[in-house]
């Protein structure tokens, strides 16, 4: 039979309460009959004590125990004389039965008890202290009592003038065989018994209680993960609390809001695809079937303009397969020794006519005295600064200037490439390493970005362990600052970290 968490818990709780108030019931059973028999002893101890000083005067009075010896009236009106607590006559308060009506046969008489022992009480079912005392000389020799020696638990000293004259033993009461005291007995146990079961009944309560309160989180939790696992990103659970079960349901809730955001990114990504692939198609399939239908001839010029639109898609295509694998984390880094400031230099020596033709400055700017060594993959660190040089050509006004800043801080080497206006909201700072995001949505194929420059740049720097972000630029326009561990720093975690 299989149990859901609710009836698991229930019957945990169940069983563990239920073991503890039996082991409670024990313990109290135990100390209750051990403390009762602990008191009536006590009693007759006192009891027997005053009997003790009965003996004394007694054998002061006669020098001997012999006429006591197998006297039983002697004994019981010795009994009489030192203490009515001794219960050995049936109670002033019980009237004796009624004679039986004349003629009626009444039977045989009661026998006679045996010679050296107290007469019989009435039936009452105790088993009086009289009946439990037994008498020796000092010789421990018996003068009267039960023959039950064995069963004596005290012997109490009779002296007289500080002569021993004799023992005074004591058995203790049964509570099993003494019928008044069992009945006592029996009655708090059947009080106990009862109070277990309506305790019983009470930990059943309060433990299907506890169980519902539990489980009740988990229930909402499991309900939703169901839902979610249908497709209904729009779900959440409430979070009562701030215990493990709030913070579980607070956990859900923030994995359903990735979820729904991730699900939107993911369509918009779709659709963002859709809309880059769909223009230079569209440009190709135009010029393709105009040169077919004859409308245009296939002149060197308009094959190379076709030739550059194929090469524009073919670059898209690329960046968002390199974006796929870094997602897939199966990018592969060939890492080796590399100083940073020559690769900066390589770089500007590329884009310095280009810069020039657009009317564009560009300047390299390097601390002296640094140590600019680090482990890396030499390629795609210099795809990050093609990206990154690209994009300010691409959107940098004419007339401005574009600065390549190289330092070493601590143990990261920072490099910042900032130009001069038009600059980005602030707005838009958070989202512009979003893939295909564009500060301004109109500019597309007449600037000859995607969208996926810096969303590469930004998966170069994570796969180099290293830092990117973007801020406002003091020449006007944007500043893309990234930090990158230094060769001490790094060689050891790129090693382990892309080596498969």
């Amino acid at each position: 039979m299989r149990l859901n968490i609710f009836s698991k818990l229930l019957l945990t709780l169940i069983v563990t309460f239920s073991a503890l108030l039996i082991v409670l019931l024990l313990v109290i059973n135990w100390s209750f009959r051990q403390g009762f028999s602990d008191f009536l002893w006590q009693k007759d101890l006192n009891s027997s004590a005053a009997v003790v000083t009965s003996l004394q005067s007694f054998y002061q009075r006669h020098n001997s125990w012999k006429s006591i010896r197998n006297n039983p009236r002697q004994w019981a009106q010795m009994l009489r004389d030192s203490s009515a607590s001794l219960d050995f006559s049936p109670p002033a308060a019980r009237r004796p039965p009624p004679p039986p009506p004349r003629g009626a046969n009444i039977g045989p008489p009661p026998p006679k008890p045996p010679r050296g022992q107290a007469p019989a009480r009435p039936n009452s079912g105790q088993q009086s202290l009289a009946e439990r005392l037994i008498l020796t000389d000092k010789n421990r020799a018996m003068v009267f009592g039960p023959p039950q020696q064995r069963r004596v638990k005290q012997w109490l000293e009779i002296k007289l003038e500080d002569n021993k004259i004799g023992w005074l033993g004591v058995i203790p009461l049964a509570l099993e065989t003494d019928s008044l005291a069992g009945s006592f007995v029996e009655q708090q146990v059947n009080k106990v018994a009862i109070f277990s079961l309506l305790a019983l009944v009470l930990i059943a309560l309060v433990s299907a209680t506890l169980a519902r309160v539990f489980t009740r989180p988990i229930n909402q939790v499991a309900n939703a993960a169901a839902k979610l696992a249908t497709g209904n990103l729009n779900i959440s659970v409430p979070v009562n609390g701030e215990d493990e079960l709030a913070q579980l349901s607070k956990n859900f809730n923030q994995m359903a809001i990735k979820l729904r955001r991730n699900d939107t990114l993911r369509k918009q990504w779709i659709s963002d695809i859709s809309h880059e692939l769909r223009t230079p198609i569209a440009v190709l399939s135009a010029e393709i079937e105009a040169i077919r239908d004859g409308i245009r001839q296939p002149s060197p010029q308009r094959m190379e303009s076709l030739y550059v639109d194929v090469q524009n898609l073919t670059a898209l295509v690329d960046d968002l397969h390199q974006l796929s694998m870094a997602d897939q984390g199966v990018v592969q880094l060939v890492c080796s020794n590399l100083d940073m400031r020559q690769l900066c230099a390589e770089q500007q020596q590329l884009f310095s006519a280009r810069m020039i033709s657009r009317g564009l400055e560009l300047k390299l700017q390097v601390a002296q005295g640094q140590q600019y060594d680090i482990y890396a993959d030499r390629h795609k660190l210099a795809q990050l600064l093609t990206n990154l040089l690209e994009n300010s050509l691409r959107y940098t006004d004419a007339g401005g200037e574009t600065v390549v800043a190289l330092s070493a801080q601590q143990d990261f080497l920072k490099l910042v490439v900032q130009d001069s206006a038009p600059n980005v909201a602030d707005a838009d700072l958070t989202q512009i390493f979003q893939r295909l995001y564009r500060v301004d949505k109109s500019r597309t194929s007449a600037s000859g970005g995607s969208g996926l420059g810096l969303a590469i740049c930004q998966s170069i720097v994570e796969q180099h362990n290293g830092k990117i972000s973007a801020a406002q630029s003091s020449l006007g326009g944007l500043a893309i600052t990234v930090l990158l561990p230094l060769k001490t720093n790094n060689s050891n975690s790129l090693s382990q970290t892309n080596s498969g």
